[in-house]
């Protein structure tokens, strides 16, 4: 008896010390997936008469800059160019939105660029896929212009994260399937050229012809030309055909104006190779239409074995397509 008390107690004080088993943690919320960045169409820069065009692309890129800092991504170039085709006429709010919609894009950017007083002025414009767009100006001359984009950019785009939790961005576009080859990057020109010989002796020299270019970057381009040469010769004027090869490296100075930097080299048959070097002006007359004129050109002419030098001046009415 004693026994089974004992044993009943030791069994009483066993489950009185036993701790209960705690239930299992529940098992963590899963991280939810972030929401992908809404993104915005840069659409072409127009540039109005007599402003260099090569600052629609610098403007073009400041605004994909300032609005990849806002937390945007970038429509694909080729979307924006494929949807832009053909586009003309007044830019309407509608027109603007559908353009928008068709890139797969939460927002449009549009820009103008025009000139006053020295100073580059240009209005932005961002437009949503529905609503209405807003616009603001920017002024300004080299570096300080790119700062006001941004700064007139931020006052019409509101930060990516607020923009995406008010409307998400559209499904994205199909992209072509070639990307179209840039504006701008041939030349034609015509003109001609007077050469007022020095050594050995006077002997005046005269040209006229056209000349094709190709623009393999923004300063830098090559073209391959033919002239009609109306030449000193031994007995009065002679006639020939000068085929010539350029170099061309061009300086910016603004509001569309050049300095063109130029190495050439040709052949007179029964004469003999011509090589020149020459610095000028260009000047815009329109969107692609421009005049240059070489202000200071000495050429050396190889005939009969013996080099002659002149100073050439010229003049020529060059087309970019």
């Amino acid at each position: 008896m004693r026994v089974r008390v004992a044993l009943f107690g030791l069994a009483l004080v066993s489950a009185a010390g036993a701790q209960p088993t705690p239930a299992p943690a529940p098992a963590p919320a899963p991280t939810p997936a972030p929401a992908p960045a809404p993104r915005v169409a840069v659409f072409s820069v127009h540039v109005a008469p007599g402003i260099d065009p090569s600052l629609s692309a610098l403007v073009e890129r400041q605004l994909g800059q300032s609005a990849g800092r806002l937390g945007y991504e970038l429509t694909d170039p080729t979307t924006t160019s494929r949807v832009a085709t053909g586009l003309s006429g007044a830019l309407t709010p509608e027109r603007a939105s559908g353009l928008v919609q068709q890139s797969g894009s939460a927002f449009g950017l549009f820009a103008s660029v025009s000139a006053s007083g020295g100073r580059y002025l240009v209005n932005v414009q961002v437009s949503p896929a529905s609503g209405p767009p807003r616009s603001a100006a920017a002024a300004g001359v080299s570096s300080d212009l790119y700062a006001s984009i941004d700064q007139a950019l931020r006052s019409l785009l509101p930060p990516a994260q607020s923009s995406a939790a008010a409307s998400p961005a559209p499904a994205p576009a199909v992209a072509p399937e070639s990307e179209p080859f840039p504006e701008g990057r041939f030349r034609l020109a015509l003109g001609g050229a007077a050469a007022f010989g020095v050594s050995p002796g006077p002997f005046q020299n005269y040209l006229a012809g056209a000349r094709a270019d190709w623009r393999f970057s923004d300063e830098a381009s090559l073209g391959i030309g033919v002239q009609y040469a109306n030449l000193k010769g031994k007995e009065g004027r002679a006639h020939n055909v000068l085929s010539v090869a350029l170099f061309e490296y061009r300086i910016d100075v603004g509001a569309g104006w050049a300095v063109p930097l130029r190495f050439g080299s040709g052949y007179l048959p029964k004469n003999g190779p011509v090589v020149k070097t020459a610095a000028g002006v260009s000047a815009p007359l329109g969107d692609d239409l421009e005049l240059t004129a070489e202000l200071l050109a000495p050429t050396i002419w190889i005939t009969n074995e013996r080099a002659v030098l002149s100073l050439d001046v010229s003049a020529e009415i060059g087309v970019t397509f």
